[in-house]
């Protein structure tokens, strides 16, 4: 290499690309002479490659100042040279004066290890964030470090750090021949102006590879056409050493001229021997190197010269030491046919040379390969032969590689004619390594090539946020609240906020019935409102408040409930008075309501009016639930009363409990509501219960008492009714033990068979990360709960009668109450714990009335008012960690309240204590409206640290928002693992020593441990993968498994055909399991079915149990429950992680504020034995414990891969099949909770992978994406929708086939309602939104709006929905949206409406609606039947067909008339679905729904038949419909044709 010489006791022009360029400044003075012997060219000698060798040492006597050249001492070095003391700490360059501290990476192992328990410091000496400590760039465009040794990679690892920087100009490339040029330059920050080139295959090319240009002529004197702008056009031209030849040779006046107009620097490559001067005035620089120096695979070497003209600085090259070859295998794939040979062995070591086999014949794959014998045969391994390895020559795609020409536009143009012809002309040409990495070299020490004088550095806030920049402050009392983020601000302590917080009781107190109500915190509101708004309080004010409850309780009773339920029976049951009635009968307005005045009749002493009114009544009563609805409503009135009378001394209890049960206001819920309210939401059948009357077992003595206790104040409030039906069955019901003295009823529905016959509709629960979504540091919440949850709700009629309950052994000692109740048997009139639909029919009511809650969003004074929705997803720019991805904002910049219920526990959230309290109260009072109990015993004061919810305690104090579990769950979980571990211990201790087999432990215990830790590691995910040891344990003796590890490949298939075997066997007649319900004596029918083993008493212990028991002591030794660090204001990171790992290299590109830092390598032999799942994962948690390990903490990373099976093995926490896949995992979960990291693992295509540049890097190229200066937010969208990411292509695509008919010139859509598409200004409000809902939101915000789905879905199932979302963040959303999809399908990229370019596929889900239909008795959806599952697997066959995805076995299967109707996928695609739409409108669930017009807002209720009657039927060949008559509006005719 020729290095230029170092002006010694100066410090080199460059600077790091973090801060501004000095060097090539623009033209300036007086030009300057040229430098005699500037051009100085070595010939390169034989030898060993490593190093730099000593013909690349050259020397040039410079101007200005004695410099002298200074030798590379090679490889992997720390840098030391003689004559500059400063190289101990980096080369010369931009390396010159760089501190060793500053050092990201250490150039050798045992330095790594020696500094790897070295935390980042900040500039104070201090920890500080990780981030600060890898910002020194080389100086180099790419940002080329010095390369460091690692265990996995065979050559070492190639670094650098790209910053972030703005362009550096226009260029013009030249070629006699073709070359790499035009895709090198945009990875050196330049923009190809112009393309001078003479073939023009080449030229067609380049424009297919996306590198095209405008082309500019090549021949005549071309260059004086543009000679007045040509300084201003480009910065440079880079071309090949004929192209500077020509104008050499033409000499004289042409030569002269062409110098004169092009004063642009000129950069050429050229044979070693090379030595042409440059012309007069000009300077020249030139570096001789060769491929493998750069990374290569070849052992090519050329010049690489410069040419600068008069008044342009020319520093010398910045000189790096080799950098890590790629051996000739890493280019070779094993695809290809090739003559059987022997294999190999492992090489020890992988020179810089070319190696050859013992023959001679062929070049081994651990060198170099030969770049000026491209038909030499190479020996590489080969699948196809029975060696495993093979001899052949190289490909043209290979040749490709070893010329690192980008797989980007090999993928383009390999399938040109002129493919193989064009590549073998380049191998003629330097490879592209040398030319991109070459130059940066030559030019990056004195070239910018900018319009100014300082490089431009592109801001990422997007990307990381340094704390110091954007920390939120505290604001005090002076000032007003700091923005968080734009239109959002962070929580300011009002001085309600600062003052104490009374107590309360804990929810082990809560629990017991007769606890206390803590009136004191009503207390602590009013009072601390009225001192702000009125001042002091008089004495006595507390006591004085039972009297205005007193007062507020009687009119309540008085006005809302019965003034109310009168209102509604004047509106809904009228009397229906004639006008000769009306003689008699006088309706007229009287006080509050209404009265009516009776008048005698004229002729008679008799009181007429009287009577016809009473016979009005009786028609009232004939009507259909008029007598249910007064009968309820008297009810619900009595139970709201009470039953003390207003001068009882227990009468004010009744304000703040139900002290006889409640029965729901029915007319106080939206029109749309009260039939559910009143008769209970009907049951969804599959087939005829035919009873269960096997009598109650009596309890023994002992027990008596305590189940009477528990049965008696059901019946006495009326959740258990008697005499008001029939009773055809029986439930079973048993009890356990609760404490000591205590025991808990359990009603058995699935023992007695009813379970069986009921199906219960899919429904989701919030979770503590739904809430998260509302809560910022600082902020407030407040729990509640709701009384007697399930039985608050009817049960309808048709399972009352299937719900009775034997009392013959129960019965009370009040003989009064017992009078009434003569009869043995009495039923359920409330949903009863137990049975399988209860949850969700409580959790339906229970959320619409929340929907009511939230009243309008828009009133300012509303607790849960909200103005606009705010995204903050990862990868749009300006995305702040600290904040929620999605926010619902109020006016004053504070995100709204929220309320979630889980089960019978309700969470509000809120900025300050009085905002939290009051959406509580207005949530509660709502329940109360609506004749919901709220247990206001269990109510808690607002807090930054409450007390547990869904299972996990979330803290917002202390600037951070955290999860945690309560003490007492802490301790149970460390009993639990001291349990399993004492179980273990027993059991090794008791086996004989010496003894191979396994020793065993009870199943039983261990089942009950894995439910419990099952709950914890919702709060702690790092504990998943060390519950994989205890998973394989009790899963060890299920067929299809091996040492608890899951069979797959052979062994699975073996074992698939052993049970195949088995199950014949089992049906064959000799082994058969009879099956009957429990109250049947008489088997009617035998069904055979294949018996599964039932679990043993005892199982095996593996290992890998023992080893995670050692992690979960370790883990849990901690006294206190660790805290888990969910979001913070003060670190605010944002770091991106992209990583790809080929067959042969691994790369991965750390995404930060200030660039791009990236690594990569070869795979050491060993690993190639490891699979591609492993290789890939092992890649990317190696570089996460590096960052841990220099000390970062606190980020939130997005990591990036290819591999599928590595994000979904990250979320569940282990693999099924792999232990070392599984210890991978363990690895990162234990870095993720060391460092207190946020991780997500996403999956993108591996054409994604591509574009963005680190699939190249794994190959050591930065010839795409990133590496080449392209945008990295807009590499992944995960922050874009379907809708927007196709322009609109999508959802166009949707409302084509969502429709009622194929017609075109009909365009009603199906079940005539619009489909609105669901947007972030709505997915909030869709309880107001009438029509089906399309979702084609971001995959990052789908985690909110799969939340919003599942309330508008359990509120309201009879919407339809449509979903488009690609397939990115998947483990947000896939999950969850398989549950409810009726109709779901894949649509492959490259089709008309989801194109090439968007690599990743788009899944497209069809949520049709669903209603009771009263004769049906299942199914009741769609999901998982023939017709679903035919369909989707057809379309998905026909997108893959279309776009060419198809395997030639697939093609060579499929139905030629299939293909050709594939060929217009639109048209297809449309085809089925309208065909898929329109016999899903024969479906009862679906049907019921448009009849009742549902979808369109009406809410008409079923139509029964008349008793008696029967459907009318249509004769075959009878009753054609009329022909529409002439001159009819298309309304009539509908009409017509209805009828």
């Amino acid at each position: 290499m020729v290095l230029e010489p170092v002006l010694e006791g100066a410090s080199s022009p460059v600077r790091s690309r973090n801060g501004p360029s000095l060097a090539f400044p623009p033209p300036s003075g007086q030009p300057r002479a040229s430098r005699p012997g500037s051009s100085c060219v070595g010939v390169r000698p034989t030898g060993s490659h490593s190093g730099c060798r000593k013909a690349d040492r050259g020397t040039t006597a410079a101007g200005e100042g004695r410099r002298k050249a200074v030798p590379d001492q090679g490889y992997g070095h720390a840098g030391r040279r003689e004559a500059e003391p400063g190289w101990q700490d980096g080369p010369t360059g931009a390396h010159s004066g760089r501190r060793k501290a500053d050092r990201s990476y250490m150039t050798n192992s045992d330095e790594a290890g020696r500094r790897e328990a070295v935390p980042a410091r900040d500039e104070d000496g201090g920890e500080g964030p990780a981030h600060r400590h890898q910002l020194t760039s080389s100086g180099l465009w790419t940002g080329r470090l010095d390369p460091v040794e690692a265990p996995h990679a065979a050559t070492g690892l190639l670094r650098g750090f790209l910053t972030t920087r703005g362009r550096r100009g226009r260029c013009e490339v030249r070629g006699h021949v073709p070359n790499l040029w035009p895709f090198v330059l945009h990875g050196l920050g330049f923009t190809v102006a112009g393309l001078r080139f003479r073939d023009k295959l080449f030229l067609e090319s380049l424009r297919a590879a996306g590198f095209g240009a405008p082309e500019l002529p090549s021949t005549g004197k071309w260059w004086r056409r543009r000679a007045k702008r040509v300084s201003t056009d480009v910065e440079a031209v880079f071309l090949d050493h004929e192209g500077v030849a020509s104008f050499i040779r033409g000499g004289g006046e042409q030569g002269s001229a062409y110098w004169s107009v092009w004063k642009v620097p000129h950069v050429f490559y050229a044979r070693q021997t090379w030595s042409a001067p440059p012309p007069d005035g000009w300077e020249a620089r030139s570096l001789t190197m060769s491929h493998d120096e750069l990374g290569g695979s070849t052992t090519a070497s050329w010049s690489l010269v410069a040419w600068y003209p008069p008044g342009h600085d020319s520093p010398p090259p910045i000189q790096c030491p080799p950098q890590p070859h790629a051996p000739l295998s890493t280019r070779l794939g094993d695809g290809e046919w090739a003559e059987p040979c022997p294999p190999p062995l492992p090489p020890a070591s992988y020179p810089r040379s070319v190696l050859y086999s013992a023959d001679g014949g062929a070049v081994l794959g651990c060198g170099l390969f030969p770049h000026d014998r491209l038909d030499q045969p190479v020996e590489c391994a080969c699948r196809f032969s029975p060696t495993g390895f093979g001899r052949r020559a190289v490909t043209p795609l290979e040749i490709a590689a070893l010329w690192d020409v980008s797989i980007l536009v090999t993928d383009r143009i390999s399938a040109m004619t002129t493919f193989r012809g064009l590549i073998r002309a380049l191998g003629a040409t330097p490879p592209a390594k040398f030319l991109q990495f070459g130059a940066d070299r030559l030019l990056t020490g004195g070239f910018r090539g900018g319009s100014s004088s300082e490089v431009l550095v592109v801001d990422r806030p997007g990307i990381a946020v340094d704390p110091e920049e954007c920390k939120v402050k505290e604001s005090g009392d002076d000032e007003g609240p700091p923005l968080a983020a734009p239109g959002v601000r962070s929580p300011s302590p009002s001085a309600m906020d600062r003052a104490p917080a009374p107590t309360w009781n804990d929810q082990d107190a809560q629990k017991v019935d007769n606890s206390p109500v803590p009136t004191h915190l009503w207390e602590f509101f009013f009072e601390r409102v009225y001192l702000e708004e009125c001042g002091e309080l008089p004495p006595g004010w507390r006591q004085a408040l039972d009297g205005f409850r007193r007062f507020q309780l009687r009119w309540w009773r008085r006005r809302k409930l019965a003034g109310t339920f009168r209102e509604w029976r004047l509106e809904h049951y009228p009397l229906r008075l004639t006008r000769l009635d009306t003689a008699y009968v006088e309706r007229s307005p009287g006080g509050d309501g209404v009265c009516y005045r009776w008048r005698m009749s004229p002729d008679s002493t008799q009181n007429l009016g009287r009577e016809l009114y009473t016979r009005h009544w009786a028609q009232l009563n004939e009507m259909p639930k008029f007598e249910t609805s007064r009968l309820m409503a008297a009810d619900a009135i009595a139970k709201a009363a009470g039953p003390y009378h207003c001068h009882h001394p227990r009468y004010i209890d009744t304000f703040w409990t139900w002290p006889v049960g409640s029965t729901l206001f029915y007319w106080r819920w939206p029109e749309r509501y009260q039939a559910d309210a009143r008769d209970g939401q009907p049951h969804f059948l599959l087939g005829d219960f035919g009873g269960y009357v096997r009598p109650q077992a009596a309890p023994k003595p002992e027990d008596r008492e305590k189940v009477l206790l528990k049965l008696l104040p059901v019946r006495q409030r009326g959740y258990i009714e008697a005499g008001s039906g029939k009773v055809r069955s029986l439930i079973n019901y048993f009890w356990v033990d609760k404490g000591e003295t205590d025991i808990r009823i359990v009603y058995d529905g699935t023992g007695c068979g009813l379970n069986d016959f009921i199906w219960a509709m899919h429904f989701g629960l919030p979770t503590m990360r739904h809430t998260l979504r509302s809560l910022l540091p600082g902020y407030y919440q407040c729990d509640g709960d709701i009384g007697e949850m399930f039985l608050n709700f009817m049960l309808h009629e048709i399972l009352r009668e299937l719900s009775g309950v034997d009392i013959s052994h129960v019965k009370s000692g009040d003989p009064v109450f017992e009078a009434a109740r003569a009869a043995a048997w009495e039923r359920w009139c409330r949903n009863w714990m137990g049975l399988k639909d209860s949850p969700v029919r409580s959790i339906q009511l229970m959320t619409r009335v929340k929907l009511v809650a939230y009243g309008d969003r828009r009133v300012r004074t509303n607790p849960f008012h909200w103005e606009r929705v705010v995204f903050n997803l990862p990868g749009a720019s300006g995305y702040r960690p600290d904040l929620p991805w999605v926010m619902k904002v109020r006016f004053d910049g504070h995100l709204a309240c929220e309320v979630f219920v889980y089960v019978d526990d309700s969470r509000t959230t809120g900025h300050s204590r009085w905002i939290s309290w009051r959406a509580f109260r207005h949530f509660a009072a709502v329940c109360t409206r609506h004749g919901i109990q709220i247990a206001e015993r269990k109510s808690n004061f607002p807090s930054q640290v409450p007390q547990s919810w869904a299972g996990t305690n979330t803290d917002t104090s202390g600037g951070q928002v955290s999860a945690t579990v309560s003490e007492k769950k802490w301790q149970k979980t460390k009993d639990c693992v001291r349990q399993l571990a004492e179980l273990v211990s027993a059991a090794d201790a008791a086996a004989s020593p010496g003894s191979s087999e396994a020793v065993r432990i009870p199943l039983k215990p261990l089942l009950s441990i894995m439910g419990f830790l099952i709950y914890v590691v919702r709060t702690y995910d790092w504990m998943t993968p060390y519950l994989k040891g205890l998973n394989n344990v009790i899963n060890g003796w299920r067929p299809g498994y091996e040492d608890g590890w899951k069979l797959t490949g052979r062994a699975a298939r073996e074992h698939e055909r052993a049970q195949e075997e088995a199950e014949r066997d089992l049906t064959s007649g000799s082994h058969t399991m009879m099956f009957r319900r429990a109250h049947e004596e008489n088997l009617d029918e035998v069904v055979p079915v294949a018996v599964e083993p039932e679990a043993p008493s005892t199982v095996k212990v593996f290992d890998r149990l023992r080893r995670d028991i050692k992690a979960l002591l370790e883990l849990t030794s901690s006294e206190d429950p660790p805290r888990r660090r969910i979001r913070s204001k003060e670190v605010l990171v944002a770091l991106y992680l992209p990583g790809d790992a080929s067959g042969k290299g691994f790369g991965s590109a750390l995404i930060r504020r200030e660039g791009v830092e990236y690594e990569a390598g070869v795979w050491r032999c060993e690993w190639h034995n490891q699979s591609s799942n492993f290789r890939e994962a092992d890649n990317l948690v190696r570089r996460i414990e590096f960052l841990v390990s220099r000390g970062l903490r606190g980020a939130e990373i997005f990591i990036y891969t290819d591999n599928f099976v590595f994000e979904s093995c990250y979320y569940k926490g282990y693999s099924k099949t792999s232990p070392e896949l599984s210890d991978v995992i363990l690895r990162l979960y234990k870095a993720a909770r060391e460092g207190g990291l946020t991780l997500h693992v996403v999956w993108i295509a591996g054409t994604r992978m591509k574009e963005i540049g680190v699939d190249g890097l794994s190959r050591g190229d930065m010839l795409d994406g990133i590496m080449a200066g392209m945008d990295p937010l807009n590499l992944v969208p995960v922050a874009q929708g379907a809708g927007q990411r196709s322009c609109g292509a999508v959802t166009e695509w949707i409302r084509s086939w969502w429709r009622n008919t194929p017609d075109w010139d009909n365009v009603q859509p199906w079940g005539k309602t619009p489909l609105v598409e669901v947007t972030k200004d709505n997915m909030f409000e869709l309880k107001d939104v009438v029509g089906s809902r399309l979702w084609a939101l971001p995959p990052a915000a789908m985690e909110t709006a799969l939340e919003m789905f599942a309330e508008d879905r359990v509120a309201h199932p009879w919407n339809a929905h449509v979903f488009a979302v690609p397939h990115l963040m998947t483990h947000l959303w896939r999950h969850s949206l398989g549950k409810d999809a009726d109709l779901s399908f894949t649509v492959t990229t490259g089709n008309h409406f989801w194109a090439r370019a968007q690599h990743e596929s788009l899944l497209i889900a069809v949520v049709l609606p669903l209603c009771h239909s009263p004769a049906h008795r299942g199914p009741w959806v769609l999901r998982g039947s023939e017709g679903a599952v035919n369909l989707a697997r057809e379309l998905e066959r026909g997108f893959r067909l279309h776009s060419g995805r198809l395997s030639r076995e697939q093609l060579s299967n499929m139905d030629p008339s299939v293909q050709e109707v594939w060929k217009d996928p639109e048209r297809r695609s449309r085809s089925l679905l309208l065909q898929f739409l329109s016999s899903a409108r024969k479906f009862p669930p679906v049907q019921e729904c448009l009849v009742r017009g549902l979808l369109r807002g009406e809410f008409r209720g079923p139509v029964p038949q008349a008793p008696g009657s029967r459907a009318r039927r249509r004769r075959p060949g009878r009753g054609r419909k009329r022909p529409a008559p002439r001159n009819k509006g298309s309304h009539e005719v509908q009409k017509r044709q209805k009828r």
